[in-house]
């Protein structure tokens, strides 16, 4: 639970830092199961282009806070925590 709660603490920093797109991405992730596609963060952010998501996963990889456990063009991702 202290790695949700890091998280969600990222995510309200983020919204401070970025726009509201970034936030509607990472309350996204939130929501989603463990394990979720670009694809699933699409259809709930129609507002949000797959380039803005590509850069959020990234940081939020580079964070240590999601990582691509599915390569290529139906990548699947997961949740840290």
């Amino acid at each position: 639970m202290a790695a949700y709660k890091e998280f969600e603490e990222r995510v309200n920093l983020a919204e401070k830092q970025r726009g509201t797109k970034a936030n509607l991405v990472m309350e996204t992730i939130l929501r989603l199961q463990e394990e979720f596609s670009i694809q699933e963060i699409e259809l709930a952010c129609p507002n949000v282009s797959r380039p803005t998501i590509h850069r959020l996963l990234a940081v939020l990889k580079n964070e240590g806070m999601v990582d691509c456990i599915v390569p290529g063009r139906h990548a699947r991702w997961k949740r840290n925590g």
